[in-house]
Order: structure tokens, then C-alpha cells, then sequence
């Protein structure tokens, strides 16, 4: 399957297997074939990031591939972590350098990390680069695998970390999760560390990060149901939704500083990231019945 198209200065990219191709918009036909990259697009549910004079692709592994835009020639990647690489890349610009930053999942009570990387070539060795910082929520790193670099940082949060220790709550990671990127914050919401069926626990958190270290500004916790969205700014609100039922609206400070969250409950599970525009927010929202029966009740919603 081939990802979603990213449509750049008249051509559209699509990555395929381990390969991107460059396509003619009108025609279809293939323009340039990159060279294999170190994995596979897997079920290819994200488009291509493009950054900084540079393609930058979820494989699998938990491993961001970049290649050249002019050539596509793979120029790095990062370290093979493991993990589902299934959500969004998303980028901003920090004092005139760039970084990008993609979720990973491993289970639904088992920890994932959130990465940043800097779009540079700086801090590469065999063509391997370095992640600026990774947020673990629980602070375990015992899930990662194949990790090159020793000395990355790595944060966390206290009280998910204490909370996984006591057993009061499950180690999580970040699926179909896309952050929020400008040169002040990130945003971003986790799982909530329980099993992907039945109720939905009452734990997952969203949080606003550091864009350069990584470190919590603040968060919201006890969250129903996995976030499971990008999410998307307008006017000084973010918004991002929940496989609870639970479409959030948090107004946000220019520092990354939350205020207290309106909430509204659809009903039924949203994986679908919502859309604000014209005063009014757009999100699908799955129907009681069977998650790919046709008739089962699935709605998109249109709110004030």
C-alpha cells in the first residue's frame, strides 16, 4: 500500500515497501525511485514529512528515514528502538534549527516514546542518528532495542512513573498520536496504559513538552480513553479527541502553559483527528456496532 500522497512543487511523493518515489501529478508515471531504505512503510497509514531540504518517513522499528529531497538518496536514520511507527511526523523550527518529533507504540500497557530529532546531519555515525531526547512516560527504557546511543536523554512523568511502579496504572506509548509543533511547546497526547478493549480507563494524559528538551510544561491527566489524534491548534485553543468518546478543547498560553479543558461526549470511539475551521469542528466518530461494519452507527459530527 502506498502512503498518502504528499503533493511538493508540482510532484507527488508516496512511500512503497522500502522505497519513495517521486510520481508526476498528471500522469502518474514514476519521475525518480529512491534507494532502499533500512525498513518498510509497513501499513503506510502516514504521508511523507517533508523539512529542511529533506523527506523524512515512518518505517518500521520505530525508525525515522531521511532521505535527500533533490536525489532521494537516504542520508540517515535513527536508531531501530522497535515498536509500531504508525503515528505522524511532525515539525517546527527552534532558533533557526529544525526538529521533528513522531510517537511510538509497542502494546497497549507496554511503553512507547515520543522522539525528537533534529532535521540536521549533526551527531550521525554510519549513517545512524542521534535522538536529541525521548519522553518515556513511565521513565522505563527496558523496551528499547538496538539503541546506538547510550547518552540520549530521556524524560518522563513523575507520576505515571509512580504510578506503573505501584501498579495503580500501565506503562503507555503514543499510537496514531501526532503532536502539536511551534518553537514555544509541543503537544501531545498519550494512551492510557489499559487494555484496548472493554471501558476505556480514565488515564490517559496530554501533555505540552519542552520542543528542545523534552522536559513537561504542563499536562492534563485522567483522560478517557487512549488519545489516539493529532492534535490540531486554532485561536489559541487545542484540540484533540479520545477513544472515549471525548472531543477536548484546552485554551493554551504562548509559553505552552493549559488551562482547564471543555470537553464534549460524542459517544463513541474517535480516532479521527479533528478539523476547525469556520467557527465549527469536524470529527468522525465510530457507531456502536461493529468497528468495520458499514451500518454501525458511524457519524462525522459537525459542533460549534
Amino acid at each position: 500500500t502506498p502512503t498518502p500522497p504528499l503533493i511538493l512543487d508540482g510532484a507527488l511523493y508516496v512511500g512503497l515497501k522500502n522505497k519513495v518515489y517521486k510520481l508526476d501529478k498528471e500522469t502518474g508515471d514514476v519521475l525518480v525511485e529512491s534507494e532502499e531504505m533500512v525498513s518498510n512503510v509497513g501499513y503506510a497509514m502516514n504521508p511523507i514529512l517533508y523539512a529542511d531540504g529533506k523527506l523524512f518517513v515512518q518505517v518500521g522499528n520505530g525508525v525515522i528515514q531521511a532521505l535527500d529531497y533533490e536525489t532521494l538518496k537516504c542520508v540517515w536514520s535513527t536508531e531501530k528502538i522497535g515498536g509500531q511507527t504508525v503515528s505522524p511526523i511532525s515539525y517546527t523550527e527552534v532558533s533557526g534549527k529544525g526538529y521533528i518529533y513522531m510517537g511510538v507504540w509497542n502494546n497497549a500497557n507496554k511503553d512507547g516514546a515520543l522522539l525528537c530529532v533534529s532535521t540536521d546531519d549533526e551527531g550521525v555515525a554510519d549513517k545512524i542518528k542521534k535522538t536529541t531526547w525521548r519522553f518515556i512516560p513511565s521513565g522505563s527504557s527496558e523496551t528499547l532495542k538496538n539503541t546506538v546511543y547510550t547518552d540520549t536523554k530521556l524524560t518522563f512523568d513523575e507520576d505515571i512513573q509512580e504510578a506503573v511502579a505501584e501498579g495503580t496504572a500501565g506503562a503507555r506509548g503514543f499510537y496514531w498520536a501526532g503532536a502539536y509543533a511551534c518553537e514555544n511547546f509541543i503537544a501531545i497526547g498519550s494512551d492510557d496504559g489499559a487494555n484496548d478493549y472493554g471501558e476505556p480507563a480514565e488515564s490517559a494524559c496530554f501533555y505540552t513538552l519542552n520542543p528542545v528538551s523534552g522536559e513537561i510544561i504542563d499536562k492534563i491527566s485522567d483522560i478517557k480513553g487512549d488519545i489516539r489524534t493529532t492534535v490540531v491548534y486554532d485561536e489559541g485553543f487545542l484540540y484533540f479527541c479520545t477513544k472515549g468518546g471525548q472531543v477536548y478543547k484546552v485554551a493554551v498560553d504562548d509559553e505552552g502553559n493549559l488551562d482547564e479543558p471543555v470537553t464534549l461526549d460524542l459517544g463513541g470511539e474517535i480516532t479521527a483527528s479533528p478539523v476547525v475551521y469556520n467557527d465549527r469542528l469536524y470529527v468522525g466518530v465510530r457507531g456502536e456496532g461493529g468497528q468495520f461494519d458499514p451500518d454501525a452507527g458511524h457519524a462525522f459530527a459537525v459542533d460549534r
